[in-house]
């Protein structure tokens, strides 16, 4: 389209051949959705090196690859001077018909995918889980104050060490911190009398187990649940929310270092274990030929530590109340 200035615009489709997008410079260019490969974008910063980069993209941020997520997420979260990003909320539009947001609600049964349509949350399913996390999130350890809500975590296991991890809530800088970590073998009371070893001196106001803590368990030497074992031996263990995307997303937020507050969430340099997971912690490759796969998934390996800080992150968000509720006359040991 030529206008009476002289200017014009004119538009391409993300099937074309690269070489469509190639030629002399352009001042604005607006991609409508985000382009899938990589390439194409690089080609199109190549249209501005001399008039200055006015790129604008719009998009809805669902199941798109970690190379646009590092470019324009984490761009805009530590150049801010280079790049500026809204998120929006289909509920911040007065425009929007309230009913049909509800039945767009009831229809998505997945609650990453209303996350991305309804709220702009993005959704990653390639390489790192959380490439945001990285050594700004490690920390000596603190003296910690009694008075602090701590909670400890335990992923246990039958054919290899059960991994526990302790956090603390620091009140003055609302910094969660994962402050001691160990590996325990043995049975229910061999593993409880470590946990209690470890806790001596200080009180842990709640005790959480991973989601299989219902199941039975013939390597750890007991006849009912690992809740009920753990229970027998005298630690009130509370059955963790699962892991899945959305306790993915919510630690995403805790770790990234953001301008001026820095990550809320930070790793003891005495914890290498939770660190080196933390950082390794990544999704499945590209499905092998033949294999069928929903959506993309997490690597079931040397998870231990994600695992527990997904735990304890969606469960840091219930009130003190709520948690003397959940204990009742037995919410915490030690102390």
């Amino acid at each position: 389209i030529h206008f009476g200035d002289g200017s014009f615009s004119e538009f391409k489709a993300y099937d074309q051949d690269l070489d469509a997008f190639s030629g002399s410079q352009r001042h604005f260019i607006h991609f409508d959705e985000a382009p899938k490969h990589e390439d194409l974008w690089g080609e199109n910063l190549a249209r501005q090196t001399t008039t200055g980069n006015d790129i604008r993209v719009t998009l809805t941020p669902l199941d798109y690859s970690q190379w646009l997520y590092d470019t324009l997420y984490l761009g805009a979260q530590s150049h801010p001077d280079q790049f500026f990003m809204v998120t929006a909320s289909s509920n911040e539009n007065p425009y929007a018909d309230q009913a049909a947001l509800q039945a767009t609600y009831d229809f998505v049964s997945d609650e990453n995918v209303r996350a991305a349509r309804l709220h702009g949350d993005w959704v990653v399913s390639e390489g790192r889980v959380w490439k945001e996390y990285g050594d700004h999130n490690l920390c000596n350890t603190p003296d910690i104050d009694d008075s602090w809500h701590k909670v400890m975590v335990l992923d246990p296991h039958d054919s290899k060490p059960s991994y526990g991890a302790w956090f603390v809530h620091n009140p003055y800088t609302d910094k969660h911190i994962l402050y001691r970590e160990a590996q325990m073998r043995g049975t229910f009371e061999e593993i409880t009398n470590q946990i209690k070893a470890l806790c001596a001196g200080e009180t842990i106001n709640v005790f959480l187990m991973d989601k299989k803590s219902g199941d039975q368990s013939s390597q750890l030497r007991g006849s009912g649940t690992k809740l009920q074992e753990f229970r027998k031996c005298g630690l009130p263990f509370l059955a963790a929310r699962p892991c899945d995307d959305i306790s993915r997303n919510k630690v995403r937020t805790w770790v990234m270092n953001n301008p001026g507050s820095g990550p809320r969430l930070m790793v003891s340099r005495e914890c290498p274990i939770a660190h080196g997971q933390m950082r390794g912690y990544s999704y499945k490759g590209k499905p092998r030929s033949g294999e069928e796969r929903k959506r993309e998934e997490v690597l079931r390996k040397n998870d231990e530590a994600p695992a527990c800080v997904m735990y304890y992150r969606t469960f840091a968000g219930i009130g003190e109340s709520q948690v003397v509720s959940s204990f009742g006359d037995v919410r915490s040991y030690g102390g």
